[in-house]
């Protein structure tokens, strides 16, 4: 490997980037696009986070680049990040029980997942996992453009998507789930809608204590793995090799670069 190979001149440095990729429903019940389809049970979608290896998943499609995605929407790298809330641990046979529990004992056809050309391998095993289960998934392949107008305009049910922070604060990610944040004038493209998750919000922006903020932002975290709008598949990071005569080198959530304490040993 790269890293074997220049063991001897560079180290690996390696961070969380404020990066989620995911797989998004849209769950509007004013919508025959979603109420007509299996997906608007709970228990399908639960089934469908529980059917995905998301260990196996990070390491043979994204080799170990990145975290897989056990511990609700936010990510690794800011404070309100709980890695003991596990959610949807790889159980195939739970996912197959919840299928049954929900009146498709026999499988779902006819499901299809809208990605772009650059994330088919990710979908690729994301449909064997579901095959694996009794669920057959179509892949939909589209122009970036036209992938980012269909779920921003409510005509994709089921979408590979990820979220970028703009800013190191979780109420970055959670604002996609905020009600009044529909898109195509906001963010939330599941079109979630829960009203203690809409006061949990309301109130974390206002609340200035940072221990009193994190807590409202994991109750909020939870209730939408609990309701399923989204499968979170892994957290992102930051991997570089570094000349081992550079010393200090850091960057932060953002990928920005912190070249203070940055130096080179002289030889």
């Amino acid at each position: 490997t790269l890293s074997e190979a220049y063991s001897d001149r560079f180290y690996l440095l390696k961070q969380p980037y404020l990066k989620t990729d995911y797989l998004g429903f849209l769950v509007d019940d004013s919508l025959a696009l979603s109420t007509e389809s299996p997906v608007a049970n709970k228990l399908v979608r639960q089934a469908m986070s529980y059917a995905i290896n998301k260990k196996s998943m990070v390491r043979y499609i994204r080799n170990n680049t990145c975290t897989p995605a056990y511990s609700g929407f936010v990510p690794e790298g800011l404070s309100s990040f709980d890695s003991t809330m596990t959610s949807y641990n790889y159980d195939p046979e739970k996912a197959r029980q919840l299928l049954k529990k929900a009146g498709y004992e026999n499988g779902i056809k006819g499901l299809r997942l809208s990605t772009t050309s650059a994330y088919v391998e990710l979908c690729q095993f994301i449909q064997h996992e579901f095959q694996e289960v009794g669920i057959e998934l179509a892949i939909d392949v589209l122009p970036t453009s036209n992938h980012r107008q269909g779920v921003s305009s409510s005509q994709i049910l089921f979408f590979r998507k990820s979220w970028i922070a703009d800013y190191p604060d979780a109420e970055n990610f959670l604002a996609l789930f905020y009600s009044k944040n529909y898109s195509p004038k906001g963010a939330n493209y599941t079109h979630y809608n829960n009203e203690l998750f809409d006061k949990l919000y309301e109130k974390s922006i206002v609340e200035k204590d940072a221990v009193l903020r994190n807590k409202l932002y994991r109750s909020m975290d939870s209730l939408i793995i609990e309701d399923v709008p989204l499968i979170p598949l892994l957290y992102d990071q930051v991997v570089r090799f570094v000349n081992k005569d550079v010393q200090g080198l850091e960057s932060d959530g953002m990928n920005s670069l912190k070249l203070k304490r940055v130096r080179k040993i002289k030889k």
